[in-house]
């Protein structure tokens, strides 16, 4: 966490809160010189005077300690013999009562022998020097003594100054209405007030705990969570932030969770910050159900409406006169963008709910793309626009669906038909790319390749500043504004790319030109299933519903025989994989083979973890009659279970959590799922 820092130069107060002068005074360095023989203090004064220092004397003991008390000396040169107190009990004293402050001391004695000098360095004297001496060993010694001291006095400073940060970091921390929790590598919590309220009733026996934390955050897949997270677009490191919600009582949070170093603790751990959102979900709730009830409701008048004005202009009811027939036109074509205002609010609110309907399968973009020209080639005709096609036959095949990436163009098309002067021309291209462009927003998983769509037009430009919220709801440029939009129609298109793992993007020259751009991925089996299972977590955190993944292993070593004898592996495999799929009750349920690693994931949307399991019993009974007979003992297959939001709250930590926990659940020779684990008793 960083906080903004303002120089105490610019500040008219210094650290302790006092005024600050207008100007800095200088002073000479000032040495403490102690010695009961006036003649040698002479001597240090004739050797000394000549570099600049500024000397005080004391001739005792107790004059020392009293002129070391208030004169605020940078050094003590300090004699060993002297009547009352001696040289080695000032600097005893001289040390306990220096604190933070640091005063070094020298100590000069005729007594040369080991011993005095570890007495007197044991009396806590930093440096020793024997008489005789030379004057230039003197000076050197002080002037190394002199260097010490500055740099203690910068670091005492920097100390000060950190525990003044840590202080204000401290109060703002504990100040903030939002909850902060960190977490060491050793698993040692600490928790603002905010957190310790919040986080008190989850707490199971006693004071809360770091099992408590890993309970309610997940904690123990995060940190490895954390590092399988996709690099951000541009990004020299990877991302390293999950951004979640979590549910606690009747409140929704969200949660932004991050790797903290610990360099103290010799690792990372982890820092939360928790919001609570219920206030604005409730509010989000209650617009959605506004505009999608009041959207149901326009509906049925409005198509009695449409239906009126279509006879009346029809001339069944009788002839019309010009001027009834101009305003029935009028009517007629506002009730027709009334109708689309309606279909797309109806079409945002089921996005932003997380119940749009998409039926997935193998497409071609190249088909959805022409489909989406010919129904637009009239409008382009009208205004003498031509519409010039670069679309290669090659292009890869994608999962998704025709229909929405159909829409998608035609509503770029559309607007570029719209926006575009007469004898204009729009340029519709797609190709293949491996990499995103670096400009591009970021994509929640990454992909094979890409497909990359561009809409070309040589109309009106979009001004630079509408560029960043051109895809916002409700948002028009001006021109937009006369043509009858509705605001909306860029909202849908950027939500059916994102529902596809893809990205949208717009560039523009005003007055010359305007390209819009998306990109759609081209899955592996292995990726595809990643970008299912973030879709799927996305949409039941939207609807606040549940979702469910059976993870299925073949354990290594397994030498397969089915019913028709066959003993290869990989045939053995994709057999399971279609024995699974037939074997979903639900439309939605999907199974997605991994044969690089010999596993399957089935992904169960709206199925809580109590049903998951019901399903895993029957996969269990369909598969165990025909891949093993009674006579010839198997190696298992492994089964793991994990649901949102009981065992994570993010795709990542789903994933983990079923890794972790690969092979709890075995098919044996016996028939039946490993006895020595109850899957019910955690439920």
């Amino acid at each position: 966490m960083r906080l903004s820092r303002i120089s105490l130069q610019d500040s008219p107060f210094l650290t302790d809160g006092s005024p600050r002068e207008a100007k800095a005074s200088t002073r000479c360095l000032r040495i403490l010189l102690v010695d009961d023989d006036a003649l040698n203090l002479v001597m240090l004064r004739e050797h000394l005077t000549p570099h600049g220092y500024d000397l005080i004397e004391a001739h005792n003991g107790e004059e020392a300690l009293e002129r070391a008390r208030t004169e605020n000396p940078d050094l003590v040169v300090l004699d060993v013999v002297m009547p009352g107190l001696d040289g080695l009990e000032v600097c005893r004293r001289i040390k306990a009562g220096q604190g933070e402050h640091f005063l070094p001391v020298i100590l000069i004695t005729a007594r040369g022998d080991t011993g005095s000098k570890v007495e007197g360095l044991g009396c806590g004297a930093d440096d020793y020097v024997t008489k005789p001496f030379h004057p230039d060993e003197l000076l050197a010694r002080i002037e190394s003594m002199l260097r010490i001291k500055r740099l203690e006095d910068n670091l005492a400073q920097e100390k000060r100054r950190v525990e003044i940060e840590k202080e204000k970091l401290e109060r703002v921390i504990g100040g903030m209405h939002d909850a902060v929790i960190t977490v060491t590598p050793q698993g040692e919590i600490s928790l603002n007030p905010s957190a310790e309220v919040i986080l008190a009733p989850q707490a199971k026996d006693g004071p809360l705990a770091y099992l408590d934390i890993c309970r309610v955050l997940a904690f123990d897949p995060l940190l490895s969570a954390l590092n399988t997270l996709p690099k951000k677009a541009g990004a020299e490191e990877d991302s390293d932030a999950l951004v979640r919600e979590i549910t606690l009582g009747d409140s929704t949070y969200g949660a932004i969770t991050s790797k903290l170093p610990f360099p103290e603790h010799g690792g990372e751990g982890a820092i939360v910050v928790l919001r609570n959102m219920t206030k604005e979900k409730e509010v989000e709730r209650i617009k959605n159900e506004f505009v999608s009830f009041v959207s149901h409701e326009l509906r049925t008048p409005l198509t009695s409406i449409k239906n009126s004005i279509s006879i009346l202009l029809s001339g069944k009811t009788g002839a019309l006169s010009s001027d009834a027939e101009k305003f029935l036109g009028i009517a007629n074509r506002n009730a027709l963008r009334l109708a689309a205002l309606i279909d797309d609010l109806l079409d945002l609110s089921r996005i932003e709910a997380g119940r749009l309907e998409l039926n997935f399968a193998r497409c071609s973009v190249g088909k959805s793309i022409e489909s989406s020209l010919g129904c637009l080639a009239s409008q382009a005709e009208a205004k003498h626009i031509v519409i010039q096609r670069e679309i290669p036959l090659a292009l890869p095949p994608i999962h998704g669906d025709a229909k929405k990436i159909e829409q998608v163009v035609t509503n770029l098309v559309g607007n570029a038909i719209k926006f575009t002067s007469e004898g204009g021309r729009i340029t519709v291209s797609a190709t293949s790319v491996d990499t995103p462009p670096a400009n591009v927003p970021p994509l929640p998983v990454p992909a094979d390749s890409y497909i990359q769509v561009n809409v070309e037009d040589t109309g009106i430009g979009i001004p630079p500043d509408h560029l960043e919220r051109i895809f916002d709801k409700f948002h028009q440029v001006r021109q937009a504004q006369s043509s009858g939009g509705t605001g909306l129609g860029l909202a849908i298109v950027k939500s059916f790319v994102a529902a596809h793992g893809g990205t949208i993007w717009a560039e523009s020259e005003p007055s010359q030109w305007s390209r819009f751009s998306f990109l759609l991925p081209v899955f592996s089996q292995e990726n595809l299933y990643h970008f299912a299972l973030h879709s799927g977590v996305d949409r039941a955190k939207r609807a606040q519903n549940v979702l469910s993944v059976i993870g299925v292993r073949l354990e290594a070593g397994v030498s397969a025989r089915t019913k028709d004898g066959l003993e290869m592996i990989e045939e053995t495999f994709s057999w399971i994989v279609g024995t699974i799929e037939k074997n979903l009750y639900k439309p939605n349920d999907l199974a997605f083979p991994l044969p690089t690693r010999r596993e399957i994931r089935v992904l169960l949307p709206d199925t809580p973890k109590r049903d998951a399991m019901a399903v895993l019993r029957r996969l269990e009974q369909v598969l165990h009659p025909i891949l093993w007979d009674d006579t010839e003992p198997a190696p298992p297959i492994a089964f793991s279970v994990c649901s949102y939001p009981d065992d994570g709250l993010s795709a990542p930590e789903l994933e983990f959590y079923l890794s972790e926990n690969a092979g709890s659940l075995k098919i044996r020779g016996t028939g039946d799922l490993s006895p020595e684990f109850d899957p019910f008793s955690e439920l």
